[in-house]
């Protein structure tokens, strides 16, 4: 709606709110608190926020303890430190996701058909978090490869697949479908497990562009397979993997009942995950660090997230809408509602008798 060159009493108000809107922002951007005061944020470039921590009195429990492999020669790198296998970690989310490295387990053969080395397996002892069935997969590389994964430590369970091929035009690239590359899900709440590689015959018949077998549980999105990695594999260690982490051994109800120690915290609500298991989440209206405590959500400090078209009026977890003097509606913007509309301009009536003639101006 054009507004001429008249003013315009709503606009005038935008702009002026504009400025304090961005110092708001600022403000509440500077207050934002994911770690436990006086802790270690950071490790490397990984971030650390509570429930976990680095160092005594920066974690929920011993589950959530972090180690900073702090060296001269290289930047930090962080560990779970309660895990059997030195475990890395590369990513901590707050909506239940740790990203690590796993290690890949090799086969592989010299010319003559010899096994170069002693297999290696792939393995994981977790002491709490297990690897999520839905972000994983087991997969294998090779085109003369048997790989099989194994739980271990009172979770038993057994499944593999099997990868063949004659030659590497036979492979296609981004295609994991057992030729040169095969894949099977993890089963839920897996924590330990043994994945062992082989060949049928020694690599004999590829040896020349696939000398080894390779197997590993590996994050979903972040593996697409290529022909070169029949050979190209050899050159890594490990591959990143997702673990789904929570506050275990208690239910929401159950850990609501001693509120000193009940991980949710301010203007948070209680998930319950897997079968004893809880979660937290910020309420609706609320952002921040659930484990911490949730801060309010002013959405009139952003302009660009402002849902009002004309005042907008911040509360605790919500916000309301108004229109300035001069206008009507419900001061929301877009579909949400009628925004505000300049109220009609008073118009006068007068009548002038002139005999039987009636003028209206």
């Amino acid at each position: 709606m054009g507004w001429g060159s008249e003013w315009n009493p709503l606009e005038t108000m935008r702009m002026l709110l504009v400025v304090g809107q961005l110092l708001l922002i600022s403000s509440s951007l500077s207050s934002s608190q994911t770690v436990s005061p006086n802790c270690q944020e950071t490790c490397g470039d990984v971030a650390v926020p509570y429930p976990f921590g680095i160092g005594d009195g920066c974690y929920l429990n011993e589950y959530f303890s972090i180690h900073c492999n702090a060296t001269a020669a290289s930047t930090p790198k962080p560990y779970l430190w309660n895990s059997t296998a030195n475990i890395e970690v590369l990513d901590i989310s707050l909506d239940g996701e740790l990203r690590i490295y796993t290690y890949i387990g090799t086969d592989c053969y010299n010319v003559a058909g010899v096994r170069q080395q002693p297999r290696t397996k792939a393995y994981a002892i977790l002491p709490a978090f297990a690897f999520s069935n839905t972000k994983n997969k087991f997969t294998a590389i090779g085109c003369d490869t048997v790989a099989v994964i194994a739980g271990s430590n009172g979770q038993e369970f057994s499944s593999g697949c099997l990868s063949v091929c004659a030659g590497i035009d036979d492979v296609t690239d981004r295609a994991c479908d057992g030729i040169g590359c095969c894949q099977t899900p993890i089963p839920e709440m897996l924590l330990n497990y043994n994945a062992s590689v082989g060949s049928l015959n020694n690599h004999s018949n590829v040896r020349s562009f696939n000398p080894c077998s390779y197997a590993f549980i590996v994050e979903d999105k972040s593996f697409n397979f290529s022909r070169e990695d029949l050979n190209g594999m050899r050159n890594r260690r490990m591959v990143p993997s997702v673990l789904d982490w929570a506050v275990w051994n208690q239910t929401c109800n159950e850990a609501a009942k001693d509120p000193a120690r009940f991980a949710c915290k301010a203007h948070s609500e209680c998930f319950d995950f897997a079968d004893n298991g809880y979660r937290c989440n910020c309420s609706s209206g609320y952002e921040g660090n659930p484990y911490l405590g949730c801060r309010d959500i002013n959405e009139c400090a952003d302009p660009e997230k402002n849902p009002c078209d004309g005042i907008c009026h911040n509360t605790k977890g919500s916000y309301t809408c108004s229109c300035p003097k001069g206008y009507h509606g419900d001061g929301k913007k877009g579909g949400d509602g009628s925004g505000c509309i300049a109220n009609p301009k008073s118009s006068h009536l007068v009548i002038i008798l002139v005999g039987k003639l009636i003028l209206t101006i």
